[in-house]
């Protein structure tokens, strides 16, 4: 017989176990054969063979701290039939097992970047009995990539060092870690930033001369290593100054407070928290030079000049001379190596003005103008304005004019000049003096037909020399050409067509290059013309030039001689025509179809001339119909609409070749008893639409027309019917009509 006490662990909490216990006594061997025992934790119990006894059952001890211990004591006794004291006792002892459960997570986890350049990482721990830490992760993001482990620190530690690279972005995160898994969450630190290297590039691109634009590349694609990125100026190669920043992120730098005649250049470092990084330099950008200052010119001999400028510029590569005698045309001197502040130049006689500007490249200042100055040189050689190259004088003329003008290089007038002339193409030469500023002669016509005359000139300024001798300017001597219209004959009377033309033509220095007949009429308006190179005689038929009857003419001839010169000749006709034959119709009816055949003859006479052709026509009340043109003698014309019961005539107009015309008349009736008849008539078309149309055409009240199948066409008053086709509605209507045929109206 033995007393038992036996402990558990029912629920844990963070730092404490709730135990339970229970009390009992066992059998393990024999019988006591109903024998009581008394028991230490309630009434007697009646003890037999193996087995529990007074069990009593699971008792709630209470909460136990982890590393303290429960206490519980159980005792059973008897006293047997001899008297003798039978006693079990069990003092118990229990502590509850500590759980493992997941870490909690670290506390403030910090980085900080050390002096050497290493990172040390931070945290303080939360481990509690049942959740500690058998170890710490601690994980680093490199320039914003993903995170990989640095290093597996033991459970106790609360620090790491990280060996860290220049130019790099760091961050950490560090996550406790047991049995039980891993704790919670990261808890990360912030970023910490390397010392950057220097940008890659840095560039500057000229923009205007009050912008540039700085250009550069960082040392690292991670934007967050950086604060910013320094930018420094330069200006014309002196001291760095202050500009600004470009963003973490940025690339550019726009400088608008450049100004012109400056050179530019700028430094760009990267900044973080451990520092800055090596400047990097851009090259040089220079904006337009300044204007130079106002030439100051100074003769040094007759024709060679000096000017001399103040000149401030900063950026310029040269300086650039133009020359000019009136201020719009200039002519470029030179352009100096580098700029210049004064030049020579030997320009020739006259006035000049001079312009200077700096340049560098494409970048060019203002002009700036001199006044003018006067130098003297002889003249260049004259233009001879009369008489003009290849010039044709006519022998009729008795002097020849020669002129020319004074083109001094110097500006100084004219103070004299010669003039000479040659017949031999320049082998001899006959020289006239001028004096003053006289610019022409006249030299007598005395030479032969068609002699050829050469002349030059020269002229002198106010310097001593004479200029060169002009071009030579050669012309001829030739005789004027003759022209005669020969026939018709002045005065002549047009009576018939054609009107025959004969021109005369003569010439001693040439021959025929260009001849025109024209005629015009009495108000000086060209009715005809023709080119005389076909041909000097020829006849005007009336197809080309129908004069009018009564009319007056002026026949004109003009030509124009291989040697240049001219003549004209006209001659003056008059037009009375004689009429032709008067063409006769004779009519003939059908009287069952109201056709008329209608023939025409020609009635000759011997006063008339033949007729060429004829036209017809049909009056019905002062109405003319044309019914027919271009008839001969024995035409027949079918007149199918002459009307019926009323007077009507036909006309003729017969025409001679000469357009001359005579007319007749002829009256004409055609009775008919059958005043009004009746016609039924029905018209099929293809839509609604369409049939309504001719419905409201018929029913319009305006003057209708007829044409039957049988040719018959007269005019007349209908009523109409619309209606569907059976069947067919959308495609087929049919209008219906009732006409009554009205006779004695024209059509």
């Amino acid at each position: 017989m033995y007393a038992y006490v036996e402990f558990r662990t029912s629920a844990q909490e963070e730092g404490r176990a709730w135990v339970q216990y229970k009390r009992s006594c066992y059998v393990d061997s024999g019988n006591f054969r109903g024998t009581i025992a008394d028991r230490s934790w309630g009434d007697q119990i009646q003890l037999y063979g193996n087995g529990w006894y007074g069990d009593s059952g699971w008792c709630d001890y209470g909460w136990v701290g982890y590393g303290g211990s429960a206490h519980i004591s159980a005792s059973v006794w008897y006293t047997g039939r001899s008297g003798t004291y039978y006693n079990s006792s069990c003092d118990a002892w229990y502590s509850p097992d500590v759980p493992t459960w997941q870490p909690n997570n670290v506390n403030g986890a910090s980085a900080s970047l050390r002096s050497d350049g290493s990172i040390v990482v931070r945290w303080s721990r939360d481990a509690t009995t049942a959740r500690p830490y058998a170890g710490i992760y601690v994980d680093v993001s490199v320039d914003g990539g993903g995170y990989a482990l640095a290093h597996d620190c033991g459970g106790g530690d609360t620090s790491y060092t990280y060996k860290a690279e220049k130019n790099r972005l760091y961050k950490f995160r560090v996550l406790p870690h047991n049995g039980a898994g891993n704790a919670p969450s990261h808890k990360y630190t912030d970023a910490v930033a390397t010392l950057p290297s220097a940008p890659k590039s840095a560039s500057v691109a000229r923009d205007s001369d009050t912008q540039n634009t700085v250009t550069m590349q960082p040392g690292s694609s991670c934007s967050g290593l950086y604060i910013a990125h320094d930018v420094q100026r330069q200006m014309d190669g002196g001291s760095w100054s202050d500009f600004g920043t470009i963003e973490a992120a940025g690339s550019k730098k726009v400088d608008r407070s450049t100004s012109a005649n400056h050179a530019w250049r700028y430094r760009v470092r990267s900044r973080n928290a451990a520092g800055a990084s090596a400047w990097v330099e851009t090259g040089t950008v220079y904006n337009t030079p300044c204007a130079p200052g106002k030439p100051k010119m100074a003769r040094v001999s007759d024709t060679r000049v000096k000017g001399s400028f103040e000149n401030a510029a900063n950026t310029a590569t040269g300086t650039e001379i133009q020359r000019s005698k009136d201020l719009e045309t200039w002519a470029a001197v030179r352009t100096t190596d580098g700029k210049s502040v004064d030049f020579e130049d030997d320009p020739g006689g006259g006035t000049f003005y001079y312009r200077v500007r700096n340049v560098r490249g494409d970048l060019k200042s203002e002009w700036a103008v001199s006044d003018g100055i006067v130098t003297i040189c002889a003249p260049a050689a004259p233009t001879i304005t009369s008489p003009s190259s290849s010039q044709v004088i006519p022998k009729t003329q008795a002097s020849i004019t020669v002129a020319w003008r004074h083109n001094p290089i110097d500006g100084s007038a004219q103070t004299a000049a010669q003039w000479r002339y040659s017949t031999d193409g320049g082998a001899t030469w006959t020289v006239e003096d001028v004096s003053g500023a006289a610019a022409s002669a006249a030299l007598a016509n005395s030479f032969a037909v068609n002699a050829k005359l050469t002349v030059q000139a020269r002229t002198k300024g106010a310097h001593a020399d004479f200029g060169p001798w002009s071009a030579a300017v050669s012309t001829y001597v030739r005789q004027v050409p003759t022209v005669t219209i020969e026939q018709p004959a002045d005065g002549f009377t047009v009576e018939n067509t054609p009107v025959h033309v004969l021109v005369r033509y003569s010439d001693p220095s040439g021959e025929l290059a260009a001849g025109t007949l024209t005629v015009r009429g009495a108000d000086g308006s060209a009715v005809f013309s023709r080119d005389l190179m076909d041909g000097l005689e020829f006849d005007v038929r009336s197809g080309e030039w129908l004069p009018s009857d009564g009319e007056t003419y002026t026949l004109e001839a003009s030509v124009r001689s291989s040697s240049t010169l001219q003549a004209s000749a006209s001659r003056r006709v008059s037009v009375s025509y004689v009429l032709p034959s008067t063409a006769i119709a004779d009519a003939v009816t059908d009287p069952a179809t109201g056709y008329v055949a209608v023939t025409l003859r020609e009635g000759r006479t011997d006063t008339a001339v033949a007729m060429e052709s004829a036209s017809l026509w049909r009056n019905v009340g002062g109405a003319r119909t044309l019914l027919a043109e271009d008839l001969h003698d024995g035409s027949t014309v079918v007149d199918m609409y002459a009307p019926l019961n009323t007077d009507y005539s036909y006309e003729t107009a017969s025409f001679a070749d000469s357009g001359a015309a005579s007319e007749a008349r002829f009256p004409g009736h055609i009775d008919s008893d059958r005043v009004a008849e009746k016609h039924t008539a029905s018209v099929t078309l293809n839509s609604r639409e369409e049939a309504m149309a001719f419905y409201r055409a018929v029913c319009s009240g305006e003057r209708l027309v007829m044409k039957t199948l049988y040719g018959f066409v007269f005019p007349f008053m209908a009523t109409a019917k619309l209606a569907p086709s059976l069947g067919n509605a959308e495609r087929e209507w049919s209008v219906s009509l009732e006409a009554t045929r009205l006779d004695g109206e024209g059509l």
